[in-house]
């Protein structure tokens, strides 16, 4: 049984640079910057998509990630039954968390912002 003692939750966190660094698992929401964050730096996550957004693209999201298994998706009508034993599952297993981290770097794009303005410019220059 693991212990319990090192675990921290936080309802908002200011500095999330020293918030990652600590982070040997995530459970977060999976909006676009998260999902950027986690796989850039290979965070190990759960994800929980909000219900509650446009065309619920949070879903969507984490479902890329579950689907290349670089995230655990538990959507949030399931958590009562299922958090509890993903959380304890993943943080028991080094070789899992292990995985997450490399499939999440392998599918992070750290240059997308760079690709996104080249793509701009060639636009903008063939108009």
């Amino acid at each position: 049984m693991m212990n319990t003692d090192n675990i921290k939750i936080y309802d908002f966190i200011e500095d999330m640079n020293a918030a990652y660094s600590a982070c040997d698992l995530l459970l977060a929401r999976a909006g676009a910057t998260t999902i950027a964050e986690l796989t850039n730096l290979g965070i190990p996550a759960i994800l929980v998509p909000s219900p509650n957004v446009a065309e619920n693209h949070q879903y969507f999201n984490a479902k890329s990630l579950s689907d290349n298994e670089a995230a655990i998706l538990i959507e949030d009508k399931d958590l009562k039954k299922d958090l509890d034993k993903s959380v304890l599952e993943t943080l028991n297993s080094d070789t899992k968390l292990s995985d997450l981290k490399q499939k999440a770097l392998g599918i992070a794009k750290p240059d997308a912002a760079k690709v996104i303005a080249q793509n701009a410019i060639k636009f903008a220059e063939a108009v």
